[in-house]
């Protein structure tokens, strides 16, 4: 099982990672996403991310769950809304796998992000709703992937996995006035390619 250990004792998963995402804003947010009601920018503003992983711990409570931190990067393209811009974030990811025939995982990362710019997307979330936009926000990830050796009973390809994940900033510090009490952000939905080693 990736990343399995003793009940006792967590261990490290197996390497680190590199994974490498592209997608469109969503005017959706999270809890729509679940339930499938996506609602595409109309503007289809970009993004491709890069993200390294570097493990922390595996096999945590003897669960395949497996812990990394993921610094990255992501570069906002140019559109008819808004001019390029950079964003970086650093976050604590875990990942769940199900051991099936074919691997499959659920990960969830919290950590924060910082953008050289606010967004079109989240300047219209955010003044519309009376708040100041920030630089510096929560930044969220949930993803979903499933292991391509197992796919394509490939053993070459054993350590890339092909993913879906919600790229997500938000302004939940409405009660702390170091970030501004903003509350809103932005999504995008990307799909990803993430290389173990």
């Amino acid at each position: 099982m990736f990343g399995s250990s003793s009940p006792n004792q967590a261990s490290l998963p197996k390497g680190s990672y590199l994974r490498l995402a592209s997608g469109v804003a969503t005017l959706s947010g999270p809890t729509d996403l679940v339930f499938l009601d996506n609602e595409t920018d109309p503007e289809r503003n970009k993004m491709t991310s890069i993200f390294y992983g570097h493990p922390l711990a595996g096999g945590v409570f003897g669960w395949p769950l497996d812990f990394y931190l993921t610094p990255g990067y992501v570069y906002h393209y140019n559109s008819d809304t808004q001019s390029a811009f950079d964003e970086f974030a650093i976050a604590i990811k875990a990942y769940y796998t199900f051991d099936t025939s074919i691997r499959t995982r659920l990960g969830f990362a919290e950590g924060i992000s910082y953008a050289t710019k606010i967004s079109h997307v989240e300047s219209t979330h955010l003044e519309g709703n009376g708040y100041e936009p920030s630089k510096l926000m929560n930044y969220l990830d949930f993803s979903v992937d499933v292991n391509m050796g197992d796919v394509f009973k490939n053993k070459a390809l054993g350590n890339l996995w092909l993913g879906y994940s919600l790229h997500h900033r938000s302004g939940i510090f409405t009660t702390t006035s170091a970030f501004g009490r903003i509350k809103g952000g932005s999504d995008y939905n990307t799909v990803y390619l993430q290389w173990h080693f």
